[in-house]
């Protein structure tokens, strides 16, 4: 009876999990079965010497998922392309199905676009590209593998075709096949065509070729041009057969803010070479006007690394670091003029605004997507300026997630706002509240700077400045302060300055009518001199023997202080220090360590070359040399503490005069020891150099070698253990 019990409980369990399973791979997998775990939302802090990757409060959230089985049509195939119109209306190009699929402002079906006809022909568009609504209501749609534009009305009405011009100016072997497309208040229309180089197809108003618009253009370097001259000098039939052509990058899309600017994106920008235009505003003449402006310098976009591509590196999920890569393949601008831009590399969604200052990022999971608000294959970006979400069309999920935006960003972006065009007193209550939510938001920091500058309250806008890293701020905001101080303490300080010139006069005047020796270690007294007399000064070290090898190593040593002392306690408003990632160890290698492979390269070759000089004697003069620079360092430490950057002029006054004192005493110095003329010392100078550059190549080859080593036979070592 046990047995039979048995046997029938066995048979009842198999039968239930066996149901449970059936069950479980019949249920339909939608968007709810993403995991609930965050995605990521983090931004760049500017500091002193890198951009710092910290996490921020959300700008964007997660709100929902289109796709083609809840609107009730059947699955979307290989989507491409997303636009809203005025009303709210999202058109979704759903390549692979060849349809255009329309829905209201809460995504529910409204219609679709499918099989249009035009002057009998029925328009299928299997492999169309993107979508684009005018503000009239016309539908541009890109149907890439047909090569051609179709104009259409929401109804379905098609109103033009707009096909390859016939022009001169179009190369024979250009293919037209467009994929994104915008249209300006004018009619002026605006065409990508995949693979093309020369920048955007132009149309008039009237459906005619103008021209090609605002083409990138190939940026070239030192080294570019040495290998250009190496091809021209050294050409053959063979070697220009297998030349391979630098070609500028094509743009992946295209957008226009309300004022009818262009703006465009280019994607798989190698982050070694910056200078390529990842994102770009273009003016009526195709020049990039988009700025990036830090502290008061501005320069162009061009220079300027967006997405994560600024050579940052960010731990992946097994905790290794690697080499970031940027490749925005889509873009939108909003009524703001801030600039949404999607890596495809990596799925993130980054926000700028005009002046190149990122305000957050979010999104993430690229070729893998298994969260909420994140992607597979992100293909498209859009905003929405009814509803302020943000839409992203995920190529190979087959659908649309969608972001709401959030209070927090909402505050931000407004606060962000009124800083640009100048009303930081209406700006500072939103950015109190903004840096009460996110301690880590830098521009909440500047932009309390600016407000508190305006209000005239000097010490606090330095404090917050100091705090966000604004040079300029705090540096308009400490001359007031500054000069505070001179007004009220005026008598006491010009007093001072009478006591300490008159007594150095004194000084000076008394100890040349009784003929005063004030430094009597004749060895110090030689070194100092070598800054007014050094022909006189050189000869008695060189034949007099009253250079000290102990004084030159105390002045290396101090050399190596003061640069220490320049570094970290300059002026905050020209020096931005970071004692956390400072390294002593590399200062010291750049001082004293490169004096002393100078020293020794000099005369390891001299000596080749019939240089009188020893090594004691060329050891004392490159140290001498460089008590100039002790005077600038110690005098920039000081000084860079009271003058701002537009008083910068004394202090680069005073540097030149130095460097020009230390040249001269090198020079001079050098000549005397060596009894080498000018041009001997010149060329021995040179050889000098390259004989340093191949010790250094040597010493870094060795280095490698040893760690090469050491990894090897901690190899052997471990596979010994193992085994």
């Amino acid at each position: 009876m046990t047995n039979i019990f048995k046997n029938k409980f066995v048979k009842v369990l198999s039968v239930f999990l066996l149901t449970v399973l059936a069950v479980s791979l019949c249920l339909p997998v939608g968007a709810e079965t993403y995991s609930t775990e965050a995605y990521d939302t983090y931004t760049y802090w500017r500091g002193p010497d890198e951009t710092t990757p910290v996490s921020t409060t959300p700008i964007y959230e997660y709100k929902t998922v289109i796709d083609g089985d809840t609107l009730g049509i059947g699955a979307f195939s290989e989507p491409q392309d997303i636009y809203t119109d005025t009303n709210g209306n999202v058109y979704i190009a759903d390549s692979g199905n060849g349809r255009i699929v329309v829905t209201t402002p809460d995504y529910k079906l409204k219609t679709i676009l499918k099989d249009l006809e035009y002057q009998g022909e029925v328009l299928t568009m299997v492999g169309l590209g993107g979508v684009y609504v005018h503000t009239n209501g016309d539908v541009y749609i890109c149907d890439t593998k047909n090569e051609r534009i179709i104009i259409t009305t929401i109804d379905g009405q098609v109103k033009d075709v707009l096909t390859l011009p016939d022009a001169d100016v179009i190369p024979e072997t250009f293919a037209y096949m467009p994929t994104r497309v915008v249209v300006d208040s004018d009619g002026i229309t605006y065409v990508i065509s995949e693979g093309s180089y020369y920048g955007a197809v132009m149309y008039d108003a009237n459906g005619q070729f103008t021209g090609f618009f605002g083409a990138n253009s190939v940026q070239g370097t030192f080294l570019t041009a040495l290998t250009k001259l190496k091809e021209l000098i050294f050409k053959n039939e063979v070697k220009e057969a297998n030349q391979v052509k630098d070609l500028p990058y094509q743009f992946n899309d295209i957008a226009m803010d309300n004022k009818n600017f262009v703006y465009t994106a280019t994607g798989a920008v190698s982050t070694w070479i910056s200078k390529t235009g990842q994102l770009r505003k273009l003016s009526p003449g195709g020049s990039n006007v988009l700025k990036n402006k830090v502290d008061g310098k501005v320069t162009s976009s061009d220079s300027f690394n967006f997405s994560d591509g600024s050579g940052i590196r960010i731990a992946d999920k097994s905790g290794m670091f690697g080499h970031k890569v940027t490749d925005l393949r889509s873009l939108d601008v909003d009524e703001y003029g801030y600039m949404y831009g999607l890596c495809r590399a990596y799925g993130h969604i980054f926000i700028y605004d005009q002046e190149c200052n990122l305000l957050g990022v979010f999104g993430g999971g690229a070729g893998a997507g298994y969260q909420k608000g994140t992607f597979v294959s992100p293909q498209s970006i859009r905003y929405d300026g009814t509803t302020k979400d943000v839409l992203m069309v995920d190529k190979l999920a087959s659908n649309v997630t969608v972001y709401k935006e959030t209070e927090f960003g909402a505050l931000f972006k407004q606060a962000q706002q009124l800083t640009y065009v100048g009303a930081y007193t209406e700006s500072k209550p939103l950015w109190e509240k903004v840096i009460s939510q996110d301690r880590n938001c830098q521009l909440a920091y500047v932009g309390l700077a600016k407000a508190y500058y305006i209000e005239g309250n000097y010490e606090l806008a330095m404090e917050y400045a100091k705090n966000g890293f604004s040079q300029e701020t705090y540096a308009n905001a400490f001359a007031f302060v500054r000069n505070d101080w001179l007004s009220r303490n005026f008598v006491l300080i010009f007093a001072l300055a009478l006591v300490l010139v008159g007594g150095l006069l004194a000084v000076l005047v008394i100890s040349k009518k009784k003929k005063l020796v004030l430094v009597k270690h004749e060895p110090t007294r030689v070194m100092l001199g070598t800054m007014i007399h050094p022909f006189e000064s050189f000869k008695s070290i060189k034949y007099q023997q009253k250079g000290s090898v102990l004084l030159a190593v105390i002045v290396l040593f101090l050399y190596f202080v003061s640069t220490l002392v320049m570094d970290m306690y300059s002026g905050f408003m020209h020096v931005l220090f970071n004692k956390s990632t400072y390294n002593v160890l590399y200062t010291f290698i750049m001082t004293v360590g490169l004096i002393t492979l100078f020293a020794i390269a000099n005369w390891g070759m001299t000596t080749l070359f019939e240089g009188k000089g020893t090594f004691k004697e060329v050891f004392i003069t490159a140290c001498y040399a460089m008590v100039p620079q002790i005077i600038y360092n110690l005098f920039f430490a000081a000084f860079s503490n009271v003058f701002t950057p537009e008083e910068g002029l004394i202090l680069t006054v005073v540097n030149v005069i130095c460097l020009a004192l230390t040249g001269i005493i090198l020079c001079v110095g050098m000549m005397q020891v060596h009894e080498f003329g000018m041009l001997k010392f010149v060329g021995i100078m040179i050889i000098t150099i390259l004989a340093m550059a191949v010790v250094v190549f040597v010493v870094f080859m060795v280095g490698i070698l040893i760690a090469q080593m050491v990894n090897f036979i901690d190899t052997i070592i471990q596979e010994v253990r193992y085994r």
